[in-house]
């Protein structure tokens, strides 16, 4: 399970580093990637959750394991957005069926996004 794992998220990486390039003809394709081969078979047998705030956020009224959608694929289309770092946005389908957005960016210290993710749930939990 760790190793399917492992390489879900090292083809996420490889998705970040790959040049924006590689994804500006339209008709690109995400599995037409090289470092998409691995994945498929280590999606299927990974049982992966979903990194979602539903998943991610504690609830520390719960005993149990946090129970959420796996990873099952993910959707052909890329978009590379057009910001100075060409970040790409890719949508990973999950075991409900829905899609579930992911942003790619190289390089990059999460650590400021993660921080406005918490504010961004915080506002939510107290005013919804």
């Amino acid at each position: 399970m760790l190793e399917g794992v492992s390489v879900v998220f090292s083809t996420l990486l490889d998705v970040c580093n790959a040049p924006a390039e590689a994804f500006s003809d339209p008709r690109a394709r995400l599995t037409q990637m090289p470092f998409m081969k691995k994945v498929e078979k280590a999606v299927a047998a990974s049982s992966c959750i979903l990194p979602i705030s539903s998943v991610m956020s504690p609830d520390w009224t719960q005993t149990t394991v946090p129970q959420g959608p796996v990873f099952t694929n993910f959707d052909d289309k890329v978009e590379v957005m057009t910001s100075l770092q060409k970040p790409k946005r890719i949508d990973a389908i999950g075991s409900d069926g829905l899609r579930y957005p992911f942003l790619c960016k190289a390089k990059d210290d999460p650590k400021k996004d993660i921080r406005m993710m918490e504010i961004v749930n915080l506002m939510n939990r107290l005013l919804l």
